[in-house]
């Protein structure tokens, strides 16, 4: 009895163990002035035994390491194919898996040549409990509430933080494209070190409501126009308001 309990124990801590478990894949980002060149920065794919993963970018070239969100969801692996299914706008991305590395089949542009490889950590990541949001109720709504149309113009839509610039561009024939930049700002010049477009597709206007077809991860995102810039449904975290680069 008292070996049949102890290997009940075990059991259960090997299966909680697992549960645990992180899968951490990653890839140095190279400079954007050449592709031989360390930037500081990296992308992870972390993958958590409950089935949910996070993808971020983080930065060491600070004293202080941060990491950018770029997308969290749940993630399904069939065969050798592994699925992940972005929570908040539920677009997906898909990877070939192999025992060592994930290899890009639908991803952001600048993944598409990307292999990423893998270590393991034995360490636990929270997890986020999301209310669930519904990016066609959060248009219906916006709809509703600003059924006057406001000025609009194509061009350049940024969003600054101390450097790093999210940027969206909507061009004349109505191709559209989002990206991520890091810049080196020095006292006497700055030099673009990071350069990830993330989307890119077709754009059109709906009122004050801009259709965003992305084009290699055929789904459909949003932006929401307003008086004072576009708030974009890109990412849960980046509620914040862009506004046309005039310079």
């Amino acid at each position: 009895m008292k070996k049949k309990l102890i290997l009940c124990v075990l059991i259960c801590i090997t299966s909680y163990s697992y549960a645990q478990f992180i899968r951490d894949y990653s890839i140095v980002l190279p400079n954007y002035s050449s592709a031989k060149t360390i930037s500081g920065y990296s992308l992870h794919f972390v993958l958590s035994g409950d089935s949910s993963y996070r993808v971020g970018i983080t930065d060491y070239n600070q004293e202080i390491i941060i990491s950018i969100p770029v997308s969290d969801g749940n993630y399904e692996i069939k065969n050798d194919t592994i699925l992940l299914t972005d929570s908040y706008t539920h677009y997906q991305l898909l990877y070939q898996l192999d025992s060592t590395s994930l290899y890009p089949i639908k991803t952001y542009p600048f993944m598409k040549e990307m292999v990423l490889k893998d270590y393991y950590k034995f360490t636990q990541i929270s997890k986020h409990d999301y209310e669930e949001i519904s990016i066609e109720k959060i248009v219906n709504d916006f709809e509703i509430k600003h059924n006057k149309d406001y000025d609009f113009e194509e061009g350049i839509y940024v969003y600054d933080i101390w450097g790093p610039r999210f940027e969206l561009r909507l061009k004349s024939n109505k191709m559209f494209e989002f990206s991520y930049k890091e810049e080196d700002m020095s006292p006497l010049y700055s030099k673009l070190e990071l350069y990830l477009i993330f989307f890119t597709g077709t754009w059109e206007r709906k009122g004050n409501v801009l259709l965003l077809w992305n084009t290699n991860l055929e789904h459909q995102f949003y932006g929401l126009i307003r008086e004072d810039g576009i708030k974009l449904l890109f990412f849960r975290w980046l509620d914040m308001i862009f506004t046309r680069k005039y310079w």
